[in-house]
């Protein structure tokens, strides 16, 4: 007799990887949120995110390393075959926000001390690390402080796009379901080793010793 095994798929748990425990709150941090932790804005956004991971080959990478020392992890990654999201996230007041050429960012005006320059140069060098064939994108999402408007700075061609916390899944959506979604071994591979806790970098503000 013959007896059949029903092979499951792997569980939305199975496909999250790496911890927000490595997040650094140094004010070191280019971009950082006002009134919570790094951790707190990095928590609330992977929970508004989680449901993103039922879309089959979707995987996401917690606390995700530069490859450049002296830059910040950036909090959470998301993979949908050649396709990698890197996520960074912030908590703003109310106000009208613009970024300069190189990154600085502006509230109704006046600098507030934060770039988004480091992200750009972060998606460069997983860029340059990932085969011509898989593509980067960087993109902030942006947790509300206060009530309030808050006008979000105008989509550069170096990026990051700036999405509102309160869409950022809906419109993170349709990126997912671009093009091939088989898993790419080596974007996989390349993220699972950066989501290690020690970099053992001296020079790295979120080695963990």
């Amino acid at each position: 007799m013959i007896t059949t095994r029903k092979v499951r798929r792997p569980t939305s748990g199975g496909r999250r990887h790496g911890h927000l425990d490595t997040i650094s709150d140094s004010e070191r941090r280019p971009l950082r949120p006002i009134g919570m932790t790094v951790r707190e804005a990095a928590v609330r956004t992977s929970a508004l995110l989680t449901h993103l991971l039922a879309i089959p080959g979707v995987r996401l990478f917690r606390g995700v390393r530069s490859g450049s020392a002296g830059l910040p992890r950036v909090p959470l990654a998301l993979n949908a075959g050649r396709q990698v999201l890197l996520i960074e996230m912030v908590a703003w007041p109310p106000g009208r926000y613009e970024t300069t050429a190189d990154g600085r960012v502006h509230c109704d005006g006046t600098y507030i001390g934060q770039s988004c320059g480091s992200l750009r140069a972060i998606a460069g060098h997983w860029r340059n690390a990932l085969p011509d064939d898989h593509r980067v994108s960087a993109i902030v999402v942006v947790h509300p402080l206060t009530a309030g408007p808050v006008t979000l700075p105008r989509l550069d061609p170096e990026g990051p796009a700036w999405l509102p916390a309160v869409d950022a899944a809906g419109r993170i959506r349709p990126r997912l379901l671009l093009g091939r979604r088989t898993a790419s071994p080596v974007a996989v591979r390349a993220l699972l080793a950066a989501t290690r806790r020690n970099t053992l970098c001296k020079n790295d503000i979120n080695t963990v010793r």
